[in-house]
């Protein structure tokens, strides 16, 4: 009985100790954490072709240097290649011996062929183009002598009209003069004026009359030469010779081309009953593993991986030989848990935080969540699994670099102005709904809410 006495007097203690805090009103957000790796935002692996195990003779670059498209990255040792290339072209040689084909006689046939026909048509084309000229320069001569022919009329018209005006003001001086001569001993002075008037038009329409002259003379002459350019039928003549020499070059072109048709038809007769496709797709194979000899750069970017030394082997199960990375720009790659991964999606705010930004909280996005596992998981062993999340770095700062590790808070909800009380002044009734209680008036109970 003491003892439940003793209880009873601690609940009551316990009752009436209680505390109040107030209630204030702050963003709240749901985030989700993670830590991930900063990449690049482009990435590519260099392979070859090779088909077999091969030697390094050199390697250009090294981690870290900056490549543009076509920079040499590596060099192989193809000495093993090009001898299977002579191999398999030795193989196909046999087996036309073999199927008594010989298709460099064909082959002979097309190059001879294409030599005459390049030769006949260079020929033809050269006669024509040499028509084109002849025909354009009696064409250009006719035209010139037309334009002087004009120039020189439009000069004698002008030297005309100059001669009659000055003609006109003369026959004005000479009236002028004869009655001032009339009234001379009553007015001396007007004399003398129209006298001197009328005998400085003389002299300048007698020049004008002599240029009229020559102009009349140059006009008669280039009038005379351009119709006895055009009387010759020079023009009509040649341009009858460039077509006979179109349509010679345009014969020689169709007979050597059906020559030249004719020759690869008779080729190709030769061809048939041979199967040579395999011997073929080989040889286009080694071929084409002779030009990656030099390994060249298909990005601009900066290599951060080398998976090849020099004097080594190379095999080409064992996948990029370098890795290329743009580094203008970064994006962060996490995996987020499966208990976290359904609140992730694309659009979503990221802060974060990197060792090289120190206190910088910088901006991001989600851009990519993928949809299946990276891991799957033990069978019936119940451990987790995690999805991979791509997020880009929307503040750009120039202390990032690849592959560090950057923590991330993805924004998953954010509520604005909300009212908030701490956790631990929470509660639940017995039907579990959770409630405050707001102290009541003096004397009067806490009202819940």
């Amino acid at each position: 009985n003491a003892c439940r006495n003793a209880t009873k007097q601690a609940m009551e203690i316990l009752q009436n100790m209680t505390s109040t805090e107030t209630v204030s009103t702050r963003s709240l957000i749901k985030s989700v954490g993670a830590t991930g790796k900063i990449v690049s935002v482009s990435r590519k692996d260099v392979k070859t072709d090779f088909t077999s195990t091969i030697g390094v003779d050199e390697v250009y670059v090294e981690v870290g240097d900056m490549v543009q498209v076509g920079d040499r990255l590596v060099a192989f040792d193809t000495t093993d290649i090009e001898e299977d290339l002579t191999d398999a072209q030795n193989a196909l040689k046999r087996t036309q011996s073999s199927n008594g084909i010989s298709l460099s006689d064909g082959k002979r046939s097309i190059s001879d062929t294409e030599r005459s026909r390049d030769y006949m048509i260079a020929n033809a084309a050269a006669e024509l183009a040499d028509a084109q000229k002849v025909y354009k320069d009696v064409v250009d001569k006719y035209d010139d002598l037309d334009e002087d022919t004009d120039d020189a009329e439009d000069d004698r018209d002008d030297a005309e009209e100059i001669y009659e005006r000055l003609s006109a003001q003369l026959a004005s001086a000479r009236q002028e003069l004869a009655v001032a001569e009339s009234v001379s001993g009553n007015d001396p002075g007007r004399y003398a004026a129209a006298k001197t008037a009328c005998e400085e038009l003389e002299v300048k329409t007698a020049a004008a009359k002599q240029a009229y002259d020559d102009a009349e003379q140059i006009y008669q002459a280039k009038k005379k030469e351009f119709q006895d350019y055009k009387d010759s039928d020079i023009v009509k003549e040649k341009q009858d010779a460039l077509t006979r020499q179109q349509r010679d070059y345009d014969n020689t072109v169709a007979n050597q081309d059906s020559s030249l048709a004719s020759a690869k038809s008779s080729y190709s007769q030769t061809q048939l009953g041979m199967d040579t496709t395999s011997q073929q797709r080989t040889i286009a194979s080694y071929e084409k593993q002779m030009q990656e000899g030099v390994l060249t750069a298909p990005t601009a970017g900066m290599v951060t991986h080398i998976y090849v030394e020099e004097g080594e082997n190379y095999s080409p199960a064992a996948g990029a030989v370098v890795t290329i990375q743009d580094i203008s720009a970064f994006e962060i790659e996490a995996e987020i848990d499966q208990y976290d991964i359904s609140d992730i999606a694309v659009g979503q705010q990221v802060l974060i935080k990197t060792d090289a930004t120190g206190d910088e909280e910088l901006k991001g996005t989600v851009i990519k969540v993928s949809p299946v596992a990276t891991t799957a998981g033990a069978a019936n062993s119940g451990s987790s699994v995690t999805y991979a999340v791509r997020i880009s770095i929307d503040t750009p700062n120039d202390r990032l670099r690849l592959d560090m590790t950057a923590s991330l808070s993805i924004i998953v909800t954010e509520h604005e102005n909300a009212l908030t009380v701490p956790y631990n002044a929470i509660q639940k009734d017995e039907a579990g709904n959770a409630f405050v209680e707001i102290p009541g008036a003096q004397g009067q109970e806490n009202e819940k809410k």
